[in-house]
């Protein structure tokens, strides 16, 4: 069954934005990446914070969300480093 954490998912909306640092509130975005079929979401624990932009563009991408991630993370390696630090701090909070 699928993990659903509210708590974490609000912790999550008030970090800034991994991509622009934009301040809360933001979504809490779940990473999909081929993690489990289609039309389910993953459980809360994969999830980051996103501004509404950065959010639509990773949903929209015509490339999918890996094809997605994969192109900001060629472009900005800093942003692994951010993922990594929001998602280690949203378990600690």
């Amino acid at each position: 069954p699928r993990v659903e954490l509210p708590s974490h998912l609000q912790r999550i909306r008030e970090m800034p934005c991994i991509f622009c640092s934009g301040d809360p509130p933001n979504e809490a975005a779940h990473f999909r990446a081929g993690l489990t079929g289609m039309g389910r979401k993953p459980d809360d624990t994969l999830t980051f914070p996103m501004c509404r932009r950065h959010h639509d563009e990773q949903t929209l991408s015509k490339k999918g969300e890996l094809g997605w991630w994969l192109g900001q993370l060629s472009a900005r390696p800093d942003l692994l480093i951010r993922a990594i630090r929001a998602w280690a701090r949203s378990l600690c909070s």
